[in-house]
């Protein structure tokens, strides 16, 4: 959804990627021993082992241990089982999460209805805007990369399909949070926050509020640097029979997201496009 133009180059790509982990939340250490009534400890430890692996690229007992907070023996005994179940790869001293959990992902992907109908409407957006297009759903008040396509002008960053970001912070998750029930969105705010990634980045209720029906008034959301600074984003929400299954987005650098082309061009190539998929899912 946000991208690095290396001929346009508006930043340097290190920053990019830091500003992309913190659109996605900062990582959080020693969390495995933060309880809430009704969970068990050994599968938050569990999980927060595997967190800290994908988290870390690649981890030792001793990193693993001092990203959870987590004693190395337990650590030990919990890295040793997940390996022997082919949930973990161990090269070396160093544990990467396995392959066995792809199966999973995809698994999840495909229950969504909204995945089987996105191509070719996708590629044709990113064929004929020449930017990056996304397709984004919402899951436990994040907002999740599900599909992507990359237009000849576009390029990639460290997004990926799987990438989890903030909902208030681009076209994407505001198209999606506009057409919510109120309760609905109350709850993902309580539950997230709206934290500021940039200085444009909306963070008190009253202004996502007024952004979220200015955004129902206009069919579509946008995105002026509210994530990253550098790069604007238009979004329509796929809705049907009331229901909003996601959003599908395009995005590409500020200096290239202007003019007739944010405010008209790539408004009615997205609107097409969530209109394409909509009747997919529909008929």
């Amino acid at each position: 959804m946000w991208f690095f133009d290396s001929i346009e180059n508006i930043f340097a790509l290190g920053s990019l990627r830091r500003q992309v982990k913190d659109l996605c939340g900062a990582p959080r250490q020693h969390t495995t021993n933060t309880m809430t009534r009704g969970e068990i400890k050994t599968t938050k430890s569990v999980f927060g082992i595997i967190e800290a692996i994908k988290r870390l690229d690649g981890a030792s007992i001793s990193e693993i241990a001092e990203q959870t907070g987590l004693a190395p023996s337990t650590v030990h005994s919990h890295v040793s089982t997940l390996e022997s179940m082919e949930y973990l790869r161990r090269d070396g001293y160093e544990y990467n999460v396995g392959l066995r959990f792809l199966d999973f992902g995809i698994h999840a992907k495909d229950q969504l209805a909204v995945t089987s109908v996105t191509q070719p409407a996708l590629g044709q957006l990113a064929d004929d805007t020449g930017e990056s297009a996304w397709i984004i759903v919402e899951e436990h008040g994040w907002g999740i990369n599900l599909e992507g396509a990359t237009g000849d002008r576009g390029v990639r960053t460290a997004e990926r399909v799987g990438w989890r970001t903030y909902l208030h912070v681009h076209a994407a998750g505001k198209a999606i949070l506009a057409h919510l029930p109120k309760e609905r969105v109350d709850q993902i705010i309580d539950r997230r926050g709206l934290p500021r990634l940039t200085a444009r980045t909306i963070t008190d209720r009253e202004t996502l509020s007024e952004e979220l029906e200015r955004t129902r008034q206009r069919g579509y959301a946008q995105d002026r640097s509210e994530g990253i600074d550098g790069l604007s984003a238009i979004a329509a929400p796929i809705i049907v029979d009331d229901i909003v299954h996601g959003s599908v987005t395009v995005a590409g650098p500020a200096n290239r997201m202007k003019g007739s082309k944010f405010t008209e061009e790539i408004p009615d190539a997205v609107l097409g496009a969530a209109n394409t998929i909509e009747l997919k899912l529909t008929y």
